[in-house]
Formats: C-alpha cells, structure tokens, sequence
C-alpha cells in the first residue's frame, strides 16, 4: 500500500520542476603558472546526431566566474538530456583545452573544472586557481602500408571531441557554434614522413582518408575509412593505406530466364565506406544485355540491378561478385518473370 501511494503521489506531482544550477565560483586560470590573458570557458554538449554549447565565463587576466543557471540547465536538458558534456577553455593563439567527459553538470562540473590541470586555493581567497599544462611540440611520422615514409602529405589536426551520429563523422569545436573555431594545425610531412606541431596534450583528431583490409566471400576488400583518433603523446606514427586501389575494366552480361538479352538494366554499386554513402549508377546494359563497368575491386562493397521507373532490384550474390573480380566478367540471368526485363 505505502509503495502504491508513493507511485501515484509522483505521478500526481508537477511537472517542470526546476534543475538545479552549478552555484557561482570565481577560478583563476594559469598556463604554467601565467595567467591567461583572455579567453572562453565553454560547456560542450552533445547527443545523437548534435554537439551545441553554452558560455560559462569569460577569460580576463586569468580571472573567470563560472556560472550554469538552472534555466540553461533545463534547456540543455529539454526534451532530453545530452549523451555527455566536457567542460573545453578557449585560449586565442594558444589552443583548447578539454575535460573528459561526463553527465550531471550541475553536481560534476567543479570536479570537472579542476580536472583541467593543477589545482589549488590560495589562503585568504575564495577563487580556486587552475594552472592547465602549456601546449608541448608533437611530432607526427605518417608511413604507408609497408612502412615505408610518405612525404609531402597535408595533415589537419584538430582536438578530438565527439563522434555519435548516424554516419559517425567527427564533431569538431567549430560543429557547435555558427562561426568556425580556430582549432586546426596545418602541417606538411617532409621527406621522412614527418612533421611538427605545437598543441595541448589531449586526444586530437587527424583528420584523413585511408584504407582497412579484410576479405569477404572469399575476396580481398578495402573498406575506406575517415578520422584517426591519436593520443595525448608527443610522438605519434601512422602506418596505414592511404592510396585508393586503381579502377579497372569488367564486364556483365545479362539475360532473362529464357537467355534473351536483357538491355537499359540499370547497374548500381556502393563502395565499401565506414560512413553514410548512397548507391551510384555505374552502367546501364545495351541491346544486347551488355554493359563495361569502371570499378576499383578492392572497393566493391555491394551491387544490384534496377531499371528506372520499375520498384525492386536483383542483388548480386557474393559468388557472382567473387566471379566479377576474379574473371574480370560475370553472367546474370533474371529470375522468371521478372521486372527488370522491361516492357
């Protein structure tokens, strides 16, 4: 009786109970035991698909009053609270510095604030002082797939913050605010394969195209990937596939059931790509049931056939791919009354 009367009393309670806030404190923030001349303290929050922030405080002189109101707190959270948020100060010229991240800002981000470097109060003051690490000089050394040095590779370099989304494409600082965040390093690898940068020692996101091996039914494929997460380190080596696989010539042929040439069947092949990527057309068949198909091997992930203006599709099964690949050509029949015979 007592458990049911304490169910419908919260289901009888208001709703739009306020949340608490995080209560003001004043925070002195050092490089290196410097003040930090000015800046931006930010919380950053994210969920399925978004990254957004809110200002907590401006940098002067070192001095920052750190300030989450429970309204702002009941936004961020309205109609559902964010998967994680971190705690980043902006340092003009210098770079960003970032939490880890965690969940309940308003009892965790003091713990969070302090976590951003040393720190301690003085006697006497009420103001917590923050002396965060100065951004060290990393070297990068980018290698192929056999380990050899690739000079002459461009390299953005941004601090890592978030990826959860459909497609699992990196969110960066400048995804948050409508204008762009001055957060990449630029650098150009010399002829060993290396290059210099200055940032802070968080987790950083290069930000580069390269290739994964693997086989399926039986067929060596590459799989694209994008983004590489590196760690708080000064050296990093990268050793991956960066070339994309040359194209080449294949041919199709197909029929219907009874062996006629089947033409304008439509062709379609999707890449094996680690993100979100349409089908594209490819080829279409003539007169004669035959079509020349363009295609990397390595990258075919999935082929069907279609014809335009015509609902359903005639997948490619993996032994048909496999014969593709290998033969340089392969043979399609359609299935007994099928659609894509055409008119």
């Amino acid at each position: 009786m007592k458990v049911l009367c304490h169910a419908l009393l919260l289901m009888l309670a208001p709703v739009g109970i306020q949340q608490a806030s995080a209560e003001p404190a004043d925070y002195h923030l050092l490089i290196d035991g410097q003040p930090i001349a000015q800046g931006t303290v930010w919380l950053y929050y994210y969920g399925w698909g978004y990254l957004q922030r809110t200002e907590l405080g401006t940098i002067q002189q070192g001095s920052v009053r750190i300030e989450l109101r429970g309204d702002t707190l009941n936004s961020i959270n309205s109609p559902q609270a964010p998967d994680a948020f971190l705690v980043a100060v902006e340092v003009p010229g210098v770079g960003w510095f970032r939490s880890a991240d965690f969940t309940d800002p308003a009892e965790n981000l003091p713990r969070m604030l302090r976590s951003l470097g040393v720190a301690t109060t003085a006697r006497g003051s009420d103001a917590v002082a923050i002396s965060l690490q100065a951004p060290a000089t990393q070297s990068i050394q980018i290698l192929d797939g056999d380990g050899n040095p690739r000079p002459g590779m461009e390299l953005a370099i941004s601090t890592l913050v978030a990826s959860t989304n459909h497609c699992g494409v990196h969110m960066n600082f400048s995804f948050a605010g409508s204008t762009s965040v001055d957060d990449f390093r630029h650098v150009v690898t010399d002829n060993d394969g290396r290059a210099q940068f200055t940032a802070p020692l968080e987790p950083l996101y290069l930000d580069a195209m390269y290739y994964t091996e693997s086989d399926r039914d039986g067929r060596h494929v590459l799989t694209m990937k994008e983004g590489i997460k590196l760690e708080p380190e000064r050296l990093h080596v990268v050793r991956q596939i960066w070339e994309s696989p040359p194209a080449r010539l294949f041919r199709m042929k197909v029929t219907t059931a009874g062996g006629a040439p089947a033409g304008g069947v439509q062709v379609f092949e999707t890449d094996n790509v680690d993100a979100c990527i349409e089908p594209r057309p490819v080829g279409t068949t003539d007169g004669n049931g035959d079509v020349r198909l363009d295609l990397s091997p390595e990258m075919i992930g999935y082929m069907f056939l279609g014809r335009e203006g015509v609902e359903g599709t005639r997948p490619l099964t993996g032994q048909e791919l496999k014969d593709l690949v290998e033969n340089g050509q392969v043979d399609i029949k359609l299935p007994p009354g099928s659609r894509l015979e055409g008119p």
